[in-house]
């Protein structure tokens, strides 16, 4: 538990945290706000197109962080995408039992409502979070760079 915390949950809490202040600070000190796009009959998707390079940036700077704490390559893209996992698993996983008990919305509202939240909140930031993390998986660990060189 000590490396999961270390390796993927500090790193992602530090990602999530870069994103945060710099969504926050464009939004309450630039008036920038999300492209809305209505799709379907009521479906809505929310596309935060001046939050992609905080996006991709606190992904490299989460799997930079994973990788400076000795992280695998799979820990490094856990750290690197965990604001969008933390959206998927707090409102897409739930999503069957909202289905269950809640019978005052019909189905087909509700997954119009989920299919616009996971398309701007957790598939299209998740990309580019990932597009970021992209070059410290890619790049050698430390440890077999420096076993090559010294051979």
């Amino acid at each position: 538990m000590k490396d999961f915390f270390h390796r993927v949950l500090l790193p992602g809490v530090l990602t999530a945290t870069v994103v945060g202040i710099y969504g926050q600070e464009l939004e309450q000190h630039l008036q920038v706000r999300p492209h809305i796009y209505s799709f379907w009959h009521s479906g809505v998707f929310a596309f935060y197109g001046y939050m992609m390079p905080a996006f991709a940036l606190g992904g490299a700077l989460g799997a930079w962080y994973s990788r400076h704490l000795g992280g695998t390559v799979r820990q490094r893209a856990l750290s690197g995408t965990f604001p969008a996992i933390i959206n998927f698993c707090l409102f897409v996983v739930p999503f069957p039992f909202t289905l269950a008990i809640d019978r005052g919305v019909g189905f087909l509202t509700k997954l119009q409502a989920l299919s616009g939240y996971t398309l701007s909140q957790v598939l299209v930031p998740g990309l580019a979070m990932l597009l970021g993390t992209l070059p410290f998986l890619i790049a050698p660990e430390r440890r077999e760079l420096a076993t090559s060189q010294s051979s």
